[in-house]
């Protein structure tokens, strides 16, 4: 009797870890399942966001955006679509705020540095995000800061002329104008016909 009631409860052991085990994975099932819908929802909000971005309707467009951010908080395209928009609102301090948050989730990808932008191939996503939030500093004024930004765009995609030219204006305000000059003749170099007015302005 006593080997029986050993098997027995060896027996309802055995069944219990099983029972653990199956529910464990159920619910890991189960918690996948959430995290799968919480992310369908997630992209449901920001293509909802975009489309109301493409039809001017900023406001809505952002609220869309604050949902899918509560649901998918680490999107650096969310961030940084809602950046643009309280950039395109006067928001620049906010802007900023959700820049900076797009560029600390971005990888180094989509451009390849030297070379990278130029031509008709896509921008460096991480530089375009230091370009746009460089704007941002300079509606605040903050000259400076927005350098160092433009200087981080560069670095990531050194052939995209607008880059020069925004930090030419930066450099210029500064009356930094021997590095304007020198940027005003890179974005040249590059193909933007239209700094050679400021450089026969400015630099002669």
């Amino acid at each position: 009797m006593r080997n029986r009631m050993n098997f027995n409860g060896l027996s309802k052991l055995v069944l219990f870890l099983t029972l653990l085990i199956f529910s464990a994975s159920l619910i890991s099932s189960c918690g996948d399942d959430k995290e799968a819908l919480k992310e369908k929802k997630a992209e449901k909000y920001f293509k909802k966001a975009m489309q109301l971005t493409e039809e001017s309707d900023y406001l809505e467009a952002l609220k869309f955006f604050d949902s899918a951010l509560k649901l998918k908080p680490d999107d650096e395209l969310a961030y940084f679509n809602r950046a643009v928009i309280k950039h395109n609102l006067g928001k620049y301090k906010e802007a900023i705020k959700d820049y900076t948050k797009a560029i600390s989730l971005m990888h180094e990808g989509g451009g390849e540095g030297e070379g990278g932008g130029g031509g008709n191939e896509e921008p460096n996503p991480k530089a375009e995000a230091y370009n746009y939030r460089a704007l941002a500093k300079m509606k605040l004024e903050d000259y400076r800061g927005a350098i160092a930004d433009y200087g981080e765009a560069i670095k990531l995609d050194a052939n995209v002329a607008e880059y020069y030219v925004n930090r030419a204006e930066a450099l210029k305000i500064l009356d930094y104008m021997d590095a304007a000059c020198l940027d005003w003749s890179k974005a040249g170099e590059l193909g933007d016909e239209e700094v050679y007015d400021l450089i026969k302005k400015y630099c002669n």
